[in-house]
């Protein structure tokens, strides 16, 4: 039986260590919201002479449906390339578009096939604003903690009156979510300060409120009273 199990271990040892041998990191963004994007993901335990070999693209339509992520057009236009990193067993995959992307978020299923193996890997684009050349982030002049700052001038972040909010002891309510507001223009109206960067605000609202989302970040509920975490949680 002691040497089956071990047998059972090492099979599923060398299965790891081949068909699944190729790892992808976090996505680092390079580019904002209204520009073309820009924007690179790192391959770790790339094999001698195997870059060629690693083919990516976007997953199928059936794919999208089945994760729940919703296929937006602008993926459509995504280009991808992959390079030599840093070392001799590391890539870079480049992800590039064309065209200006004005989504402040988008989630894309990427399927990447290489001579060992296959994979499928969900990746959300979360776009900042445009860096202006002071170096500010060309946005409304901030206002204290749960006052709605306009988001004007942005594509799809509509203006609206500020929304009900309350004081609690872990943070505030924000609430309901109505049919034209994302989860970008909530978090960009009720972040405390610019410190803290839109990624993060975005992903903490998520965190504390997973029920006012139908399985992605991009898919926030209509009606959905929201809790905002106080600045130290964030």
């Amino acid at each position: 039986m002691r040497k089956r199990a071990l047998a059972a271990i090492f099979c599923l040892a060398w299965l790891a260590d081949s068909a699944w041998a190729l790892g992808l990191g976090d996505i680092q963004v390079y580019s904002a919201l209204n520009q073309p994007l820009r924007a690179e993901i790192p391959l770790f335990a790339v094999k001698p002479g195997e870059i060629p070999l690693i083919n990516v693209q976007l997953a199928s339509s059936d794919a999208f449906a089945r994760a729940g992520v919703e296929r937006l057009p602008v993926l459509n236009d995504l280009r991808f390339r992959v390079v030599e990193g840093a070392s001799p067993d590391q890539a870079v995959l480049q992800v590039t578009t064309l065209q200006s992307v004005r989504e402040p978020f988008v989630s894309m299923l990427l399927e990447i096939d290489w001579p060992e193996g296959r994979l499928v890997r969900e990746y959300t684009l979360l776009l900042d604003p445009p860096v202006i050349a002071s170096g500010q982030v060309a946005r409304q002049p901030q206002t204290s903690f749960g006052e709605p700052r306009s988001p004007g001038g942005y594509p799809g972040l509509e203006e609206s009156p500020p929304r009900a909010t309350a004081a609690g002891g872990d943070g505030r309510s924000y609430g309901p979510v109505r049919a034209q507001e994302t989860l970008w223009s909530i978090a960009y109206a009720l972040r405390p300060d610019d410190s803290i960067p839109m990624r993060q605000m975005m992903q903490a609202i998520y965190e504390a409120n997973p029920e006012a989302f139908d399985g992605s970040i991009s898919r926030i509920r209509a009606g959905s009273m929201l809790r905002i975490p106080p600045a130290d949680e964030i």
